[in-house]
């Protein structure tokens, strides 16, 4: 019962960016919608964790990691900052040393929450 009431008013939001989606025609609102998009994703695997820590402790969750390419996820992440730094008018630059993986396996909420952290 508590799954549906904290996941009704995230597919709400998420209905709404999709309606939203066709009239960010300007670059900025463009990006904004992008921005919303990843929190919105971000905030439903949080909730999906919460709510799956009853299998966890029943020894019924499933994990399904899916191969991922490590810069595409580090530029999604750092993507805000930069944004964010931008608008206070402070230089952001990334540099990726080399040699990274192309690619990796973990799930994508694991993986944002592991590159964020470390």
């Amino acid at each position: 019962m508590m799954s549906h009431e904290i996941r009704t008013p995230i597919s709400g939001i998420l209905s709404l960016l999709e309606l939203m989606e066709p009239h960010a025609q300007k670059p900025e609102l463009r990006q904004i919608h992008h921005n919303l998009s990843q929190s919105r994703l971000n905030l439903l695997n949080i909730v999906n964790d919460v709510l799956d820590f009853s299998k966890i402790e029943a020894g019924k969750l499933n994990i399904n990691p899916n191969r991922h390419v490590l810069s595409d996820q580090i530029h999604a992440l750092v993507q805000p900052h930069s944004i964010h730094a931008n608008q206070k008018e402070i230089s952001f630059t990334l540099w990726l040393i080399q040699p990274l993986p192309t690619t990796y396996r973990l799930t994508i909420f694991v993986s944002r929450k592991y590159l964020t952290t470390y």
